[in-house]
């Protein structure tokens, strides 16, 4: 037993991923993903769990291209799909544009990202890996409606001293208020911004 399946369950999942360069500085990549298990049927009051094939579909579409030395763009799609025998199909929608300037001429490097979603419920958010300040990872679930921008900047000051950055806007058009309890954000956005200094002794 464990998260949403109280039975002994099975499932299968396979993927495929395609990737192709292009003039040495274009690299295109295709993945598809497919997975298919048992789980809890919602909404049952039977006393003994009862389940259901629960199939689960992602698309990606990634492309990156390094326009000289100095910048590089970063564009992706995502699509998810998710079936049961008893409930509608529900879908999921993700992209952004990402922008890294990291010139060599300057201890200095930029990364900035906008993105938009959209996904009916949580069985269909869509993960994507963000950049961040050193030590640090960030890996969220976009669901909902909505459009999330960030700015990262990493100055290295000397060879022991750096200093990183981190602005960040997320907006649901469509709420009120974001989160709940101690997090409740009475409004349909939210802002942070994050300053790290590191020294190296």
């Amino acid at each position: 037993m464990k998260y949403q399946i109280y039975t002994p369950c099975n499932g299968i999942e396979y993927r495929i991923k395609l990737s192709k360069d292009f003039l040495k500085n274009t690299l295109i990549s295709i993945e598809y993903r497919y997975r298919s298990k048992t789980g809890n049927t919602p909404n049952s009051d039977n006393k003994i769990a009862i389940t259901d094939n629960k199939v689960l579909q992602n698309l990606y579409f990634h492309l990156q291209h390094q326009a000289n030395e100095n910048l590089t763009f970063n564009s992706r799609i995502a699509l998810n799909k998710y079936s049961t025998v008893n409930n509608t199909d529900t879908t999921g929608f993700l992209m952004y544009q990402e922008v890294i300037y990291a010139p060599t001429s300057l201890p200095i490097n930029i990364a900035a990202r906008y993105t938009i979603f959209q996904a009916d419920d949580y069985n269909t958010r869509i993960y994507t890996y963000e950049r961040d300040l050193a030590y640090e990872f960030s890996t969220p679930a976009f669901y909902g409606k909505g459009a999330k921008f960030y700015i990262l900047a990493k100055i290295e000051i000397s060879k022991r001293t750096s200093i990183g950055i981190k602005y960040s806007w997320l907006s649901y058009p469509e709420k009120t208020y974001i989160g709940s309890n101690a997090d409740l954000i009475k409004s349909n956005h939210k802002q942070e911004f994050k300053i790290q200094l590191r020294c190296n002794l």
